[in-house]
């Protein structure tokens, strides 16, 4: 179940970056970029038992506080 779960994470977080590839190669393509600040970043992360733990909002680990954030001006 751990092994599915955690696939299923990746397989969204690759689903994600896609799509925000998509995004930027549409804002590069239109020439929108130049004018645009394109800022990414999340809400939390999320503890796949790393410390007896499973998904967010339970403990205060790095795993769920320590998020991206990316800035593209």
């Amino acid at each position: 179940m751990r092994k599915e779960i955690r696939r299923r994470y990746a397989d969204e977080v690759r689903y994600t970056d896609g799509m925000l590839g998509r995004l930027y190669d549409e804002l590069v393509a239109s020439g929108a970029l130049s004018r645009t600040w394109l800022v990414v970043t999340s809400d939390h992360g999320e503890e796949f038992w790393e410390h007896g733990g499973f998904l967010h909002g339970h403990a205060l680990h790095d795993e769920l506080l320590r998020v991206p954030l990316v800035i593209v001006p």
